[in-house]
């Protein structure tokens, strides 16, 4: 239930005035680096200062990709004009070649196609993650990739990043079914397209407001979103700014006791060097998270980083989920249970899409972290789907709703509030311990971390200083959360899970061979983690992902190979 003075507190908080702070927000596009993005940066710094103690820029280099206009056209059997969407992260060129559906862009999808690739252009549903779709296509010559999104309304163009070298155009549903049925018509169709993407060094900015807490300002709350945008960008990420600064205006009023930092990253759509790394996203707070690093790792006398809540697309729909690193689990089921409504609480490591926001560069330094975005289940005949207008120029203003806007902000501001009023950091001492018990049962040395852990717990429990205690709590979380999430072709994944996964697959494989099943070892060996990809694509595409990964800035921090017990070590000589 919520308390009387949670209640006087949610109730202050308008959907209306949220929602003129996206009108005043909303503009055109506003890619990472671009001055059209400073000029964002600037909006949203003037329309926070308001309502905290200090309002600061901080500036970091960026590649910028400003998309140009793109041209596609069928030149023979018959002409026609195909409207068509520059994607970013990819390259400029102009090409004429014959249209080859090679459905989902596998490497099967390959097999029967007639001609050189040095003649073809490919026709691919990027529904499967449209990176490994180019670089086959890359792999097998092809000239171009001209791609579409399902599910996607058949009538809108969705872009997303590539990271390829090659020409990547995107196509609506519809115009891919009717160039699918003149292909099942005709023997050869041959198609021109031009892709035009300004590349060049750029300067994003990430806007800092900071709440100096009034009894405990060492403990900081971070609630963040972020100002750059595809389109128009009203939902993704505007709304969530406008989220923000009605919870700023609300802590004004009602001084917090910990400190609160309000951020708004540039660069979270994209801004890494083409080819450089497996997240080209995400610039922004990666670029805080380095900048703040001590801080966030707990090597940082002063701030003690207490939890972060990022935000995305809180316009669209009342319904949310809530994405939780698991030592904050109970803590957002309760909040679940007072604050009612349609909401869900998964944990970060069981969504396919929890490295696709802000919040991932703060946990991967350990902090707690929560993922507030539109529910998965909320389609219905009045409101559909996000992602049917998802990076599509049908995110405007139009599409931003007061009634969601007004329930979120009630959603993330009972978050910050109780997460300031907690006496002790809310996350169980017990439970960590616990889950980080479960998370290392299979290790050799499994006694001897239980031993570490449990002279940790005693410790803290031990502590007099709240400071001493808050940190020691913080070091427990940051074993459980550097070390249960590895990175498996784009895909987070628990990692001893997937390791027990993959020997009892062996095992299985081991003894249908013994028994002269070989079409049931092939079946056992298929189910191993990372199988399943590595026989979809070429060995060429395979190669490409998994040195995106091995060079990622970002996945460097994760212990994707071996388990990471710096922490464990510190935490039993200290």
């Amino acid at each position: 239930m919520l308390t009387d003075p949670e209640k006087r507190l949610l109730s202050t908080i308008s959907g209306e005035r949220a929602f003129k702070n996206v009108e005043a927000l909303v503009s055109g596009e506003r890619v990472s680096g671009s001055g059209e993005e400073a000029e964002g940066a600037e909006k949203v710094k003037g329309m926070l200062a308001p309502y905290v103690d200090i309002c600061e820029l901080e500036g970091f280099p960026v590649t910028t990709y400003v998309r140009g206009r793109g041209s596609l056209e069928v030149v023979s059997p018959e002409k026609r004009t195909i409207p068509c969407e520059v994607n970013p992260v990819s390259v400029s060129g102009r090409v004429e070649g014959y249209l080859a559906d090679v459905g989902k862009g596998r490497r099967k999808d390959y097999q029967k196609l007639p001609g050189s690739g040095e003649d073809m252009i490919v026709l691919a549903s990027a529904e499967g993650g449209l990176t490994g779709i180019a670089l086959e296509a890359q792999a097998k010559k092809a000239q171009a990739l001209i791609c579409h999104f399902t599910p996607k309304r058949d009538d809108l163009i969705s872009i997303h990043g590539v990271n390829t070298h090659l020409p990547v155009l995107s196509i609506s549903s519809r115009s891919a079914a009717w160039l699918r049925e003149l292909l099942g018509k005709e023997d050869g169709v041959r198609v021109r397209l031009e892709s035009h993407i300004k590349t060049s060094p750029g300067t994003s900015y990430n806007v800092v407001g900071t709440i100096r807490g009034n009894q405990f300002p060492d403990e900081v709350i971070y609630l963040t979103a972020h100002h750059d945008t595809w389109f128009h960008g009203a939902n993704d990420n505007l709304s969530s700014i406008g989220c923000l600064l009605e919870i700023a205006r609300l802590f004004k009023e009602h001084r917090p006791k910990r400190t609160i930092k309000f951020i708004v990253f540039g660069s979270e759509e994209s801004g890494i060097e083409l080819g450089r790394d497996a997240i080209y996203w995400d610039r922004g707070s990666y670029a805080y998270s380095e900048a703040h690093r001590e801080a966030l790792e707990g090597r940082d006398e002063g701030e003690i980083a207490l939890c972060m809540i990022n935000a995305e697309i809180l316009g669209y729909t009342p319904r949310t989920d809530i994405e939780v690193s698991p030592d904050v689990i109970p803590f957002v089921e309760e909040i679940r249970t007072a604050f009612g409504g349609h909401i869900a609480v998964r944990e970060l490591a069981s969504t396919w899409d929890w490295t696709f926001s802000d919040h991932l560069c703060f946990h991967t330094l350990g902090v707690p972290s929560m993922f507030v975005k539109p529910a998965e289940d909320h389609a219905s005949a009045e409101l559909p789907d996000y992602l049917t207008i998802y990076h599509t120029h049908k995110d405007d203003l139009e599409s931003v709703s007061p009634v969601a806007l007004e329930s979120n902000s009630r959603l993330l501001a009972l978050l910050a509030l109780r997460l300031d009023e907690a006496s002790t950091p809310p996350y169980p001492l017990e439970n960590v311990v616990e889950m980080v018990r479960q998370s290392m049962h299979i290790l050799p040395n499994k006694a001897k971390v239980a031993e570490k852990l449990q002279k940790a717990l005693e410790r803290c429990r031990r502590a007099s200083a709240r400071g001493e205690k808050t940190r020691l709590i913080l070091r427990l979380a940051r074993i459980l959360n550097k070390n249960i999430y590895a990175f498996e072709n784009y895909q987070p994944v628990n990692k001893l899970a997937r390791l027990l996964e993959a020997l009892s697959h062996l095992d299985e494989a081991i003894s249908k061979a013994e028994a002269g099943d070989m079409e049931g070892v092939k079946q056992a060996l298929y189910k191993i983690p990372g199988v399943p990809f590595s026989q979809a694509y070429s060995r060429y595409t395979v190669e490409q992902l998994h040195r995106l990964v091995r060079e990622s800035s970002i996945l460097s921090r994760l212990s994707i190979f071996e388990l990471d017990m710096s922490e464990a070590v510190v935490l039993a000589s200290a």
